[in-house]
């Protein structure tokens, strides 16, 4: 086994790791934004009481996702403390929360509903009889 540190690599995984994080941060932003998820989310009344919004935490947690991450306490005991300053028992209250998640569902599908009606795009081939 070698205990020696190899200074060829120190640091080049932190910094991988944080431009594709930024890189996912400007996509991730950009997409919550074209489908309105906060207009969504303050109209099933799932508002902020205290803390953190309930939009950056749900923007987090999907970025979870795609960093395949499993969850929130294993985002938590990595180094990335930068992607939020939340703590566990935070991430916990906003999952237990007694919102009304059916509304903000059904008004987020409405509004995707609405929006493929007006895409252009390629019409679904006929049904076979």
């Amino acid at each position: 086994m070698h205990n020696r540190k190899i200074a060829h690599f120190q640091g080049q995984i932190e910094t991988a790791l944080k431009k594709f994080r930024e890189e996912l941060d400007l996509r991730m932003k950009d997409l919550f934004a074209k489908l309105r998820i906060k207009s969504h989310l303050t109209a099933a009344g799932i508002r902020k009481c205290e803390g953190y919004s309930p939009l950056h935490l749900l923007f987090v947690l999907t970025n979870v996702v795609f960093l395949h991450i499993a969850t929130v306490h294993d985002l938590l005991s990595r180094p990335l403390k930068s992607f939020s300053q939340a703590h566990k028992d935070t991430f916990y209250r906003f999952k237990k929360a007694e919102w009304s998640w059916g509304a903000f569902y059904r008004c987020f599908i409405r509004f995707l509903g609405r929006r493929s009606e007006c895409s252009p795009a390629a019409p679904y081939p006929p049904p076979r009889q």
